[in-house]
């Protein structure tokens, strides 16, 4: 303890050299920082649906697109050849520009000759292995002699009838006389993929005419897919690629379109951008703020903000730097909370620079006068740094690592805080203090006004202070419990969010939206691999699944025929049943009014429909890159063995509203029960296991933080009493924040979350430094003699705090916002209840106690 309170004020110009190499030690370790990318530095990664959607975004090139999609202009007739144009435009210059060819890897604007090469020279001939029993047997059945003379005979009458459209009629019947394609097509019609398919973004059917590309309905807007060489996790590349595209589409747009950038990149850069953003203004805002602060409250401002905040200052960037041994990345909740954090550090400062000067006056010596006050004042910082880090320390329970990672950066940077305030500021009084007298004397005497007023009138100001409390019960009783969570989903992404407008507007023109829920399979084997894509795909193919909001399935099961149906079918396809059928079929044509010789090309399609030899497998993809990069990972395409896959399912419309992404969720996860291999995962089924984690541990993590705040006051003060003073103040505050949420209806979310346990390890400060005054005082006028000092520094501490999480409040993410106005209405609420109703009760308890009444 000597070492503490003695040896920095003895020895002030080394305990200041030690301090600074400190600090220089600390800013080269937070060089090492940088932001975490991976969704598993984020999320729980012991979580499936965390662990699969990390290897889909570092695996699968599906999951690395920007979506550019370009509209014609209002009032312009539809025309697909202005959007064609300005697609191969942005093609011809994305390939010529330094950027574009380092940047992307691909860009697509229509099907690509690949997949049309798949359908033509994969599906159509082994066509016999896609159809289901049902389809399988009209097809037999209309290649029986029986079958193909009816057909035929359908044929001749149809051509018989008088009609303009004869001459195209006569054509089809010629390519297809037993009409087989009504059965392939029904079933190579899943094989559409609206946009190339692909997650995050919306596509278009072909639009005839247009050679594949990928247009709306309206023909008013075309799709362009764009992969990077990156993951989109990577924001450096993020930020690079999305910037590149815009600089290109701005090139290459001659005609006036309106261009919208979605997709993956351009969320990641925005998200990015904005955090940045955010964490400069927060911290700028933090120090601007304190500085106001103290130029508007003390005579001398400019001495004391400088004594307050250096140490503070030094503190957050050791914490900080003790951070960067442990880890080499940072979250970004982690990397915006350092300006509320030095609002809660300068607490400490506050305490001890208003608490010495108090002392100093009368007293030569500096040191004396520092060693004294840290004596003083040491027990009680200890308390009150111990329960805010207890506070940080119940979050860290959670096994969300954005919120662990948070908790730990508050953990270290409140321990440099208050060892900051307890070395660092010490060695500077003792060294620099010429003994200027005023320096925390206040413009206003607002702490003297006030201390008369509630010696005059105690009883006044507890009733008053009740009936608020009264009303705030009352308005969490009426307006329901204050515990729901957050509805919007978007309320985590930055606000306003360009990108995600534009994917919403990309879905609305497109009419179909490759949702946030992708289903990530995984299998020993490659035939085993689409064994369990086809029942994902059966499974999710009924009337309850598609009620939900689902529109379409894309998976290995639309490609590739399911290996038991290919074992079913194998012996019933041969030479000797093609050989049967084309010569029933010579025999029907014949005898029909066709001529035989027209139809030598469809004889040899039934020949080889009919005996398909080997059938198609997942290993026929890799033979297609372009296509097989929708559904197969990277290491698979590139020659590895084929084990995992992904099933992408599109929706009618967004799931950013809670109501849609909990029906989607309440029919996929059922449907899919109890299937080993097949993980439901995606942004969407992740934000809803995270919603519920929090929901279901908050309880626990605040009755954690009570549990352990309550042990340790009761040891700190060795009375249960004097502990349950302490901690009366939060509790009052908790009970003005339900209050304030249930009447602005502001729902809990992923960060907003932390507020409770945060409040009770911030807020107890005030009661500790009250109850320490308590022990203190023998009578009442020993108390009032107290309240100056103290609700001058309670006031101070309680603005500081204010700032400090009010520089949250501009932030561009929601659930941030709510996060610091959640915590400075607390904040607010424990300074107002420790001042008006605490203190006239400690007033009239120690005026009963006092011996001259």
């Amino acid at each position: 303890m000597r070492l503490l309170t003695e040896w920095p004020a003895r020895f002030p110009r080394t305990t200041l050299i030690l301090a600074a190499l400190l600090t220089i030690a600390a800013v080269l370790s937070m060089l090492r920082l940088r932001p975490e990318t991976s969704i598993q530095g984020l999320l729980d990664e012991s979580q499936p649906a965390v662990a699969a959607m990390g290897r889909v975004l570092d695996q699968f090139p599906v999951a690395n697109e920007l979506l550019v999609l370009a509209t014609l202009p209002e009032g312009a007739q539809p025309d697909a050849q202005p959007l064609i144009a300005f697609a191969e435009a942005l093609q011809r210059t994305a390939a010529t520009d330094a950027d574009g060819a380092r940047l992307i890897a691909r860009m697509r604007y229509r099907a690509g000759t690949q997949e049309r090469q798949y359908i033509e020279k994969v599906v159509v001939p082994a066509g016999l292995y896609y159809l289901n029993d049902e389809q399988f047997a009209a097809v037999m059945q209309r290649l029986s002699p029986a079958g193909m003379r009816e057909q035929i005979a359908q044929n001749e009458a149809a051509l018989a009838a008088p009609g303009p459209a004869i001459g195209a009629l006569a054509k089809a019947i010629a390519r297809d006389p037993l009409r087989l394609y009504e059965f392939l097509l029904q079933r190579l019609s899943s094989l559409n993929v609206p946009g190339g398919g692909g997650g995050g973004g919306g596509g278009g059917g072909a639009t005839p005419g247009s050679n594949g590309a990928f247009l709306s309905p309206d023909n008013r807007s075309l799709l362009i897919r764009i992969e990077g060489v990156k993951p989109t996790g990577d924001f450096s590349f993020a930020t690079d690629i999305t910037a590149a595209v815009r600089r290109l589409t701005a090139a290459a747009n001659a005609d006036g379109l309106r261009i919208d950038i979605a997709g993956g990149y351009a969320v990641a850069s925005h998200s990015a951008t904005m955090i940045r953003r955010d964490s400069i203004v927060g911290v700028v805002s933090t120090v601007v703020g304190l500085a106001v602060l103290f130029a508007l409250l003390y005579r001398r401002p400019v001495r004391l903000f400088i004594l307050a905040f250096a140490p503070v200052a030094c503190g957050i960037v050791w914490g900080f730097g003790a951070y960067a041994l442990f880890r080499d990345t940072i979250t970004p909740l982690a990397a915006v909370v350092g300006g509320a954090l030095g609002g809660i550090g300068i607490d400490y400062t506050i305490h001890y620079v208003i608490a010495y000067f108090a002392r100093r006056q009368g007293q030569a010596n500096s040191a004396a006068v520092a060693i004294a006050t840290s004596r003083r004042l040491l027990s009680p910082m200890v308390a009150a740094c111990l329960t805010s880090i207890i506070g940080f320390i119940t979050i860290a329970i959670s096994p969300v690592p954005v919120l662990r990672d948070f908790a730990m950066v508050g953990t270290l940077c409140l321990t440099g805080s208050w060892l900051a305030a307890t070395v660092v500021l010490p060695a500077l009084l003792a060294w620099r203090d010429n003994g200027t007298s005023g320096i925390v004397t206040l413009r206003l005497p607002v702490a003297a006004m006030l201390g008369g007023a509630l010696s005059n009138r105690p009883r006044t100001f507890i009733a008053a202070a009740s009936l608020v409390l009264l009303a705030a019960a009352a308005c969490l009783a009426v307006g329901g419990a204050a515990y729901r969570s957050e509805a919007d989903l978007t309320s985590l992404h930055p606000r306003p969010n360009p990108p995600l407008d534009a994917q919403r507007f990309i879905a609305t023109r497109m009419q179909s939206a490759a949702g946030p829920i992708v289903i990530y399979l995984n299998a020993p084997s490659a035939d085993e691999l689409v064994r369990l894509s086809h029942d994902v795909q059966r499974r999710l193919d009924t009337p309850a699944v598609r009620a939900a909001g689902i529109s379409g399935v894309f998976g290995l099961a639309s490609l590739v025929p399911d290996p038991a149906v290919v074992a079913q079918r194998q012996p019933m396809l041969s030479e000797a049943l093609a050989d049967r059928v084309t010569a029933d079929f010579q025999t029907a044509i014949a005898a029909s009014s066709f001529d035989p010789a027209g139809f030598a090309g469809y004889r040899t399609f039934l020949s080889q429909l009919l005996s398909p030899g080997d059938a198609p497998t997942a290993a026929s993809l890799v033979r297609y890159p372009e296509l097989g990069q929708l559904l197969l990972p990277r290491d698979a395409l590139a020659g590895g063995p084929i084990r995992e896959a992904v099933t992408v399912l599109f929706f009618r419309e967004p799931l950013d509203r809670s109501e849609t992404r909990d029906a989607a969720l309440r029919a996929i996860g059922p449907a899919l029960a109890g299937m080993p291999g097949a993980t439901i995962t995606g942004m969407t089924p992740i934000s809803a296991n995270v919603e519920a984690a929090v929901l279901r541990d908050l309880p626990r993590l605040i009755a954690a933080a009570l549990g352990a705040i309550g042990i340790y006051l009761a040891l700190q003060f060795r009375s249960l009493k004097l502990a349950l003073l302490a901690m009366l103040p939060t509790c009052l505050s908790l009970l003005c924040v339900l209050a304030f949420m249930s009447i602005t209806d502001t729902r809990l979310n992923l960060v907003n979350s932390v507020m409770a346990p945060l409040l009770l390890g911030i807020n107890v400060d005030y009661g500790i430094f009250v109850a320490t005054v308590w022990r203190q005082s023998r009578d009442r006028r020993e108390l009032e003699e107290h309240f100056a000092p103290l609700a001058t520094a309670l006031l101070t501490c309680c603005a500081t705090t204010f700032i400090g999480f009010g520089s949250m409040v501009p932030a561009s993410i929601p659930a941030v916002q709510s996060l610091g106005l959640l915590i400075n209405v607390g904040v607010t609420a424990c300074a107002a209840a420790t001042l008006l109703l605490i203190w006239p009760m400690m007033l009239m308890v120690k005026g009963e106690m006092r011996s001259d009444e």
